[in-house]
């Protein structure tokens, strides 16, 4: 009995010393667990709802983190149109808070006819966006804007809609080159703007949009061809890579 007794003893004192031990152990792995999270809520800014330009991080920027929103307007400015976007981060607790971010499209300059089109296709519709370069006033862009359910009912897999690459195309826009900020090694980027340079050349041979007054149109036998090649061309591409009905 008295051994049954010291036995029980000792395995007693064996668990307080290893509750005395393993309580500083929880709080270390604790302690890690919070500098961790604080970490990752400090690069995801998972709650962040972006208002101005200065707000965005710079390894946004560099590691091209794409971003979520619905447009809220397009306004004229000095510098081209000016888009909206009343940002929706990962967690959204801001739901009555409505300040949007002005985003201003990368890689074009938006003319008259652009601006009307930007206000039918964008305004009150979900956007992805991807900050390249921010200034005092905006932040620069690449936009989609994202199928709605209605054009998930009628397609299998429908595609979001380059907003750049659709202005060119319809000759609403015109190109501005490859920005200096732009690094040499950041070979995607760098295609994506190569990307723009051809279809604003395709809008330039077909006279799309502004086109139509800068450049004479051809003789009547290679316009026939032309035109004819064109419409074989568009026949022949998957539905996925042609160009939204509304905006053609």
């Amino acid at each position: 009995m008295a051994r049954r007794y010291e036995e029980k003893s000792l395995y007693t004192k064996f668990c307080d010393y290893m509750e005395r031990e393993t309580r500083g152990v929880e709080i270390a792995v604790y302690a890690a667990s919070g500098i961790f999270l604080a970490v990752a809520c400090h690069r995801m800014r998972p709650i962040t709802k972006f208002r101005r330009p200065s707000q965005i991080p710079a390894h946004f920027i560099r590691n091209k983190l794409k971003q979520y929103g619905t447009v809220s307007s397009v306004e004229p400015s000095q510098t081209g149109p000016v888009l909206r976007i009343n940002h929706k981060p990962p967690i959204n607790i801001f739901f009555g808070n409505k300040e949007t971010l002005p985003v201003k499209i990368a890689g074009v300059s938006v003319n008259h006819n652009g601006l009307s089109w930007l206000q039918g296709v964008t305004v009150e519709h979900r956007v992805e966006f991807i900050p390249l370069f921010t200034n005092a006033d905006t932040a620069e862009c690449v936009v989609f804007v994202l199928p709605t359910e209605h054009d998930k009912q009628l397609k299998k897999n429908p595609r979001s809609l380059d907003v750049a690459e659709a202005l060119l195309s319809l000759g609403f826009a015109q190109t501005t080159g490859i920005p200096t900020e732009v690094p040499v090694k950041d070979k995607k980027m760098r295609d994506y703007y190569k990307l723009l340079s051809y279809v604003e050349k395709k809008a330039r041979k077909n006279r799309e949009g502004v086109w139509s007054t800068k450049i004479p149109p051809p003789v009547w036998p290679l316009r026939f061809l032309q035109d004819s090649f064109d419409r074989l061309v568009i026949s022949m591409l998957p539905q996925s890579r042609r160009l939204p009905q509304l905006v053609r």
